[in-house]
C-alpha cells in the first residue's frame, strides 16, 4: 500500500490481511520497532534524509511472503525503497487533499508543520508520478473501508498477460478483473513525460459505475457517440479540437474507454494529432477485448464502406477488465463472439463454449498478439484475420445505412463465416461436413448462420471495395493446406453463393 498520509493505508492493510489469513505490517511500526524511536522523533532529530534510510530498512525486513505492508506517506521518495517495490503487487491509494484532512491528526506531523492543507497539496503533487510509476492499481482511498476491501481482494486474483512484440514499440494487453485500475501504472511507466490524459468514451458509459479510472495525470474527458455513429470524420474534427483546446502537447496520452469503436476512433486520433501521440486502450466490451484494443489497426467509416481511411498505431498498452463484461447485455456478448469464434477456427479450437470468456478472450489475444507481432502491418498472415469479414463488412454497412442497431460486427462476422465455409465448399475446398461443422460452433455461441434479404449486387459492389482486395474479390478461405488467402475468386461463384445462403432457411 503506497499513497498520501491520512489516506487510509494501515487500516486497509489490516483489514485486507484480515480476510486473506496473512500478516499486515506497517512500515512506521517497524521503524519503532526497530530503532526504539518513533518517525516523529527521527525526523526532527536526525532529519527527513535520514529517516528514509532507516525506514528503507523497514521495508526491505517487511517484504516477506504473505504480508501485506502499509508504507509511509513518503516511503517512494527514497530511491533505495522504490527498488524495493520493483516486482512487488503495489496498491496506490489517492484522495484529495480534503479528504485527507478530515482523516489526519495533524498534531504530531513534522512535514506538515504550519499550513498542513498548503504542505499536503505540496507534497501530493510531488510524490504523485511516484506513486503511479510504482502503482499496479490505484484505487481512490476515499472508498469506505467495507467497500475497498473485497475490490482489492478481487484484484489479487492472478491476471493473463500476452505481449505483442515489436521491438521498441512492443507492449502488454493485461487480462484481468479489474484491470482497468492498472491505468495510471501503465500511462507512468510507458508515457513518462506525458502531464495530461485524454478519456475518450461515450455518454453512456461515463455514468456506470465502474467508471472509477485514475490516470495519475491531469484528465479530461471527451464524449463521443455511441457505436458506429463515433466513426466518422466530424467526430474526428471535434474531438482533435478538444484535444487542442485541453493543451495536449506530443507527450501527453489518449486513453480509449469503451468498445470496439471508441478503440477506433481513440487510436486514429492519437495517429494523426501533432502527427502522433502515445495512446492506450481500456477495452470495455468482449469485442474491444479480443479484436478492436489490439494490434493496432485504426479507422473511421466513409460512406463507401467500413474503415477505408485508418492508420497503424500500436497503443502503449491494452487493459482488458473481465470485471466490465459482467455488466454487458447479451447482445454486446454476441457481437464479440463472432470475432471469438473467427480465432477459434483459425487456431483449430472446435471445442470451445461461451462458459469461460476470460479464458477465450485469452485465446484470441494470444493469436492477434502472434500474428501482430510476426505481420504489423498485414504484408502476410495478419491479413488471416479478416476471416469471415469480407461479407461481414459489407452486410454491416448495408445494415448501418437502414438501422444502426440492425446488425452488430460480431453477429456480421458470423454470417461471413458461415458465408465463408460455403463458398469455400463450391470451390471445392472443404467437404459439406466442415460446413455444418462451423455452423455447429456459430449456433453453439447464439450467432446467425443464415443470410437476411440484402441485395446481392450491392454486396458484391462492397466486397469489390474491400481493404485485402486487390482490384478483384479476395476471400479468407479454409481448405486442404488451413485457412488461407484467395485471391480472385470468381464473381459469377461468389454470387451464386450468397443466393443459394440467402435461400437457406
Amino acid at each position: 500500500m503506497v499513497g498520501m498520509p491520512g489516506v487510509g493505508k494501515s487500516a486497509l492493510a489490516h483489514a485486507l490481511a484480515e480476510v486473506r489469513g496473512v500478516t499486515a505490517l506497517d512500515t512506521d511500526d517497524l521503524v519503532d520497532e526497530m530503532t526504539g524511536r518513533s518517525v516523529q522523533e527521527w525526523i526532527r532529530v536526525e532529519g527527513e534524509a535520514a529517516f528514509r534510510e532507516v525506514e528503507a530498512d523497514a521495508l526491505e525486513r517487511a517484504l516477506t511472503e504473505d504480508v501485506v505492508v502499509a508504507t509511509g506517506g513518503g516511503t517512494l521518495t527514497s530511491s533505495r525503497s522504490r527498488e524495493l517495490l520493483v516486482g512487488q503487487p503495489v496498491l496506490w491509494l489517492d484522495a484529495d487533499v480534503d479528504t485527507l484532512l478530515t482523516r489526519l491528526d495533524e498534531t504530531d506531523r513534522p512535514l506538515l508543520e504550519g499550513d498542513p492543507r498548503t504542505r499536503l497539496s505540496e507534497l501530493a503533487d510531488a510524490r504523485r508520478s511516484l506513486y503511479a510509476e510504482a502503482a499496479t492499481w490505484t484505487l481512490s482511498g476515499a472508498q469506505s473501508l467495507d467497500a475497498l476491501v473485497p475490490r482489492v481482494d478481487a484484484l489479487l486474483t492472478p491476471s493473463m498477460t500476452r505481449r505483442v512484440e515489436l521491438g521498441e514499440r512492443s507492449y502488454d494487453v493485461v487480462i484481468a478483473r479489474g484491470a482497468r485500475h492498472r491505468l495510471a501504472g501503465l500511462l507512468s511507466r510507458s508515457a513518462p513525460r506525458a502531464r495530461r490524459a485524454a478519456l475518450l468514451t461515450t455518454a453512456s458509459l461515463r455514468v456506470q459505475p465502474w467508471f472509477d479510472l485514475s490516470t495519475g495525470l491531469e484528465t479530461v474527458v471527451i464524449e463521443v457517440p455511441d457505436g458506429e455513429a463515433a466513426k466518422t470524420f466530424s467526430t474526428l474534427e471535434q474531438v482533435c479540437e478538444q484535444l487542442a483546446h485541453a493543451g495536449l502537447s506530443r507527450h501527453d496520452v489518449v486513453v480509449s474507454v469503451g468498445g470496439g469503436a471508441v478503440c477506433d476512433l481513440a487510436g486514429f486520433v492519437a495517429a494523426i494529432y501533432l502527427r502522433g501521440v502515445g495512446v492506450a486502450h481500456v477495452a470495455t466490451t468482449l469485442l474491444a477485448q479480443v479484436d478492436a484494443a489490439v494490434g493496432g489497426k485504426t479507422a473511421v467509416d466513409l460512406a463507401a464502406g467500413k474503415n477505408l481511411v485508418g492508420a497503424f498505431h500500436q497503443p502503449l498498452g491494452v487493459l482488458c477488465d473481465l470485471e466490465v463484461l459482467d455488466t454487458l447485455p447479451e447482445r454486446e456478448w454476441r457481437s464479440g463472439w463472432g470475432e471469438v469464434v473467427k480465432c477459434a477456427l483459425l487456431e483449430g479450437r472446435d471445442d470451445v463454449t461461451p462458459d469461460e470468456p476470460a479464458a477465450l478472450v485469452d485465446l484470441a489475444v494470444d493469436l492477434k498478439a502472434r500474428i501482430v507481432s510476426s505481420d504489423e502491418r498485414e504484408g502476410a498472415q495478419r491479413a488471416l484475420l479478416n476471416y469471415g469479414h469480407t461479407l461481414a463488412h459489407a452486410i454491416e454497412a448495408l445494415a448501418l445505412e437502414r438501422d444502426p442497431d440492425e446488425l452488430r460486427h460480431g453477429e456480421a462476422v458470423g454470417v461471413g463465416l458461415a458465408f465463408a465455409a460455403r463458398l469455400a465448399l463450391r470451390l471445392g475446398r472443404i467437404e459439406a461436413t466442415r460446413v455444418e461443422h462451423v455452423d455447429e460452433i456459430l449456433t453453439r455461441f447464439g450467432l446467425e448462420t443464415r443470410l437476411k434479404e440484402f441485395d446481392t449486387e450491392e454486396i458484391l459492389s462492397y466486397m469489390a471495395r474491400d481493404k485485402k482486395a486487390h482490384h478483384d474479390l479476395t476471400f479468407v478461405l479454409d481448405g486442404p493446406r488451413g485457412v488461407e488467402v484467395v485471391s480472385g475468386v470468381d464473381v459469377g461463384v461468389v454470387r451464386a453463393t450468397l443466393e443459394a445462403m440467402k435461400g437457406e432457411r
